[in-house]
């Protein structure tokens, strides 16, 4: 408890009293403004569903990043404190709960006390666990991820469906927490434990000494049955988010790729087109669309170097000191460092067994295998094949993905393309070498631990000779980073001589016990076995200190009042919305195209540049530090973002030129706003009005009115495939004014008031989601009834404009008309009801096995 409770106050008291706010990547401009918004939400008691102030609106629940009804949010309601002070407890929480998890796992795996702590920290304070405070659902599922994989063993080990069920639990908290990907993975582990245990059984019946053929069926039969029993209790406690998350997933781009993504797609597109080469080029060539940002964020297989020696590739923050990002074939880091610890590493290597007696290690020894190769993603065997032998030209037909086990993975493994970022799974990787080394601290794996103790002296010694003497030639031509700044090579040189240094001093000192210990234990007399335990504790404290020191800097924070204090650009936004008649806020355009950041920034360093960051970020709007503005924001995203909105977005004749009808007018549906690329004097970003502006603003498009000709529906056309809006088709033909007002305007209601004099259409452009409903009210005869929208896909605008998933509401009379939006999603309801059934169920019979477990002894005595 000492030796994980000092280091994490050491390391997040700043963030656990609200001073100070982790603020680097996702954490600083999606999950704290996006949970900021949620809480609001539950503060004046609505249930967030439906958030309208992203492109055209999304579902709440349905995008895993919101994690709405994940329980650790309960810690959101503390409400007697500042909203950072919960934010920091929401992540700092996590940190603990990972090392009681990997502490559990290792004792059940028959670890000592003391290995199993050496695993608990190793574990939530590496560099895999620890920097996931920026990526706040990563963090979650890593927590959970050693309670899933515990289980897992458990149930095997003991046939026991309380250890099922206990899967299923940790399973569902990480997909409430955001993360289904780690459960994905969780499913494999588990089959594939399933599949070897089997195969050591049936190798034991061949040689006589395994149970029998119908006891092996049995097994087969319960391993299935508890299986299935972990399936059922992961979609039943989170099927309040599954549900909707399954329907809106279905209109995502990534579920929908340009090009087959796995061999199911290959297959199918083969017998639709009989392309054999098209497919062929999909699979094997360089991926493109959202299959390529399947393979961002690879881990290096250079960084493995970050295992051992901590900050060896340099930091990217708040100066560039990263000298590995000029190796060739470098992409963007998930992990700035891998670091574990020395101690881990050594005696998790030395724990490695590939077959033998030791099914424990062996069982951890593949599974770190697999998912440290599958964490290289983009560095497969077709990049491995160009960087050693270029002349092969393989760069022409074979992409460097090819070949590798992420690209096996995402070939075979059904849906798995519709994931990101093979680095995650090097977290995997982490948890199994923390806990092997935890398995091997004991006198028999310390024994060998010497030996590789001073070659890693003699190693680090050397290479600090070559960073004195040739770091400034290879570190001199490095380019600058586009936020960072310049190469910082002094500071880089010297941070790489410190990192080597900091390696000798611990490497002497763990070198020194080791040794100790093992010249101690030849002659185990009471007196010396004291003294190896003394010892022992030693070393771990000293991991412990070694890993707390050295990855500190993986949390980064900034004041907590760069994100309480006013937005210097409200102003100009109330001043735009004073523009815009009734309760709609204001609509805003940013481009996904222009990052745009200051152009000083790669010409300057700067020490506070991680707080410069988040200023302009929030001044200009970045997702989603609009959602405090009261701004629909266009080009804001999101993990799951529907195929239409994003072909809304990349069309340029639309939100750059305006899509012209044929009379020349302009058929732009919104006032627009844009972020623009340039700066005034003081380098500040300013709002500029978008060109050409139009006569309306509104927060929804509803105010497209068309022309309505009932006799289209005798003709069979009220829906078709296609729609052309031309001086031909004149029953669809836009007016010159709109007559649609929006008069009440909340997250998941909308109410527009539409005046006619003749039939017309109302043109309601959203994603797709039938939560929604609609009820039209007559004012004349105040009779209100329900409406049904009618679905255009594939509606094309004067031949040039191409748009999916429009609405159409049809008025066949002419008056004035009061037309109101509802979401209220089925799936989420249903949803709501299974996952309170299934908690209720589940603390139900949690609470009647304590009360057995402390009655029954009672009663037997």
């Amino acid at each position: 408890m000492l030796l994980i409770g000092i280091p994490w106050l050491w390391i997040f008291w700043p963030i656990l009293t609200g001073e100070m706010v982790v603020g680097f990547r996702d954490s600083a401009y999606l999950y704290y403004p996006l949970f900021q918004w949620i809480d609001a939400q539950w503060a004046v008691g609505e249930i967030p569903l439906w958030n309208p102030f992203c492109n055209f609106g999304m579902p709440v629940v349905a995008d895993g990043t919101s994690s709405v009804f994940y329980p650790g949010k309960l810690v959101f309601f503390l409400r007697f404190l500042s909203y950072p002070a919960r934010y920091g407890i929401y992540l700092a929480m996590h940190i603990p709960l990972a090392a009681i998890g990997s502490y559990w796992f290792a004792r059940t795996l028959k670890a000592n006390r003391a290995g199993a702590t050496l695993a608990a920290f190793s574990f939530a304070f590496g560099g895999s666990v620890l920097f996931q405070v920026t990526n706040v659902v990563y963090l979650v599922s890593a927590a959970w991820l050693p309670f899933g994989l515990c289980c897992v063993w458990k149930f095997f080990r003991t046939g026991q469906f309380r250890w099922a069920t206990g899967g299923g639990v940790c399973c569902a908290l990480m997909i409430l927490g955001g993360d289904p990907q780690m459960v994905y993975h969780v499913g494999l582990i588990t089959i594939a434990t399933a599949i070897g245990e089997f195969i050591q059984r049936k190798r034991g019946y061949a040689s006589g000494s395994s149970k029998t053929w119908k006891r092996d069926s049995v097994w087969m039969l319960r391993v299935g049955a508890l299986i299935t029993v972990m399936i059922f209790v992961t979609s039943g406690l989170a099927a309040i988010q599954l549900l909707p998350t399954l329907y809106w997933s279905q209109l995502s781009e990534r579920t929908n790729p340009e090009v087959p993504a796995n061999v199911y797609q290959a297959w199918d597109s083969v017998q639709r087109d009989g392309n054999i080469q098209a497919v062929s080029d999909a699979l094997l060539g360089d991926p493109i669309g959202s299959a390529e940002h399947a393979y961002q964020f690879s881990q290096p297989p250079w960084s493995l170097p970050e295992l051992v020696w901590p900050n060896f590739s340099g930091s990217p923050f708040p100066t560039h000191q990263r000298w590995a990002s000029s190796l060739a074939g470098a992409d963007r880091i998930w992990v700035p460092s891998l670091y574990v610890g020395l101690v881990t590493v050594l005696l998790g290597v030395l724990g490695i067994r590939f077959w033998g007696r030791r099914r424990r290690q062996v069982w951890l020894t593949y599974i770190c295998l697999f998912f440290m190769l599958a964490s290289f993603g983009w560095y497969g065997i077709g990049w491995l094949c160009m960087e050693i032998y270029p002349p092969l030209g393989l760069e022409t037909s074979v992409g460097p993905q090819v070949g590798g086990v992420y690209w096996l993975m995402t070939m075979i493994l059904p849906k798995y393309f519709a994931f990101r970022y093979p680095a995650k799974l090097f977290l995997i990787a982490s948890l199994a070498i923390s806990v092997l080394a935890g398995l091997n601290f004991r006198i028999s794996g310390i024994r060998y631990a010497v030996g590789w103790c001073l070659f890693f002296l003699g190693l680090t010694g050397c290479g600090l000779a070559a960073v004195n003497a040739f770091a400034e030639t290879w570190m001199k031509n490095i380019f600058p980073d586009a936020v960072f700044g310049p190469f910082d090579l002094v500071g880089a040189k010297a941070s790489l001589q410190a990192t080597l240094v900091h390696s000798l001093a611990v490497g002497s000192l763990v070198g020194i016990l080791l040794l100790v210990i093992h010249l101690s234990s030849r002659r185990l007399q009471p007196n010396r076995r004291k003294l190896i335990w003394g010892l022992s504790c030693a070393i771990v404290v000293t991991a412990a200190v070694d890993v707390a020191i050295s990855n500190r800097w993986l949390v980064p924070v900034i004041d907590a009042s760069i994100f309480e204090s006013e937005n210097p650009v409200r102003d100009d936004l109330i001043q735009l919305k004073a523009e815009i008649n009734g309760p709609a806020p204001l609509r805003v355009y940013r481009s996904t195209f222009d990052y745009f950041e200051p152009r000083d920034w790669q010409n300057q360093r700067s020490l506070d540049r991680l707080s410069e960051v988040v200023r302009w970020q929030r001044e200009t709007l970045y997702p989603k530090h609009h959602l405090g503005e009261n701004v629909v924001l266009l080009g804001s995203f999101s993990s799951i973002s529907p195929a239409s909105t994003q072909e809304y977005l990349e069309s340029m004749e639309w939100y750059r030129n305006g899509a012209v009808l044929p009379n020349g007018q302009q058929s732009s549906v919104l006032k627009w706003f844009h972020v623009s690329l340039e700066y005034n004097t003081d380098e500040q970003p300013v709002f500029r009005e978008f060109e050409p502006v139009t006569h309306f603003g509104s927060a929804l498009p509803i105010d497209w009115m068309f022309e309505f000709d009932p006799a289209t529906e005798t003709q069979g056309t009220t829906n078709p495939q296609c729609l052309w809006i031309s001086e031909q088709g004149q029953s669809r033909k836009r007016t010159d004014q709109p007559d649609c007002q929006i008069v009440e305007f909340e997250n998941s209601r909308f109410v527009a008031r539409v005046s006619t004099p003749r039939p017309r259409v109302l043109t309601f452009f959203a994603p797709v989601d039938h939560g929604w409903s609609v009820r039209v009210r007559d004012l004349g005869t105040n009779q209100t009834q329900p409406a049904k929208l009618i679905e255009l896909k594939d509606w094309v605008l004067a031949g040039t404009s191409r748009f999916s998933n429009t609405l159409l509401l049809q008025f066949p009379d002419p008056g004035e008309f009061e037309v109101e939006f509802t979401y209220s999603p089925k799936e989420f309801w249903v949803g709501a009801w299974i996952s309170g059934f299934c908690w209720v169920a589940i603390l139900f019979g949690f609470t009647v096995c304590m009360i057995r477990r402390r009655v029954l002894p009672e009663s037997r005595q």
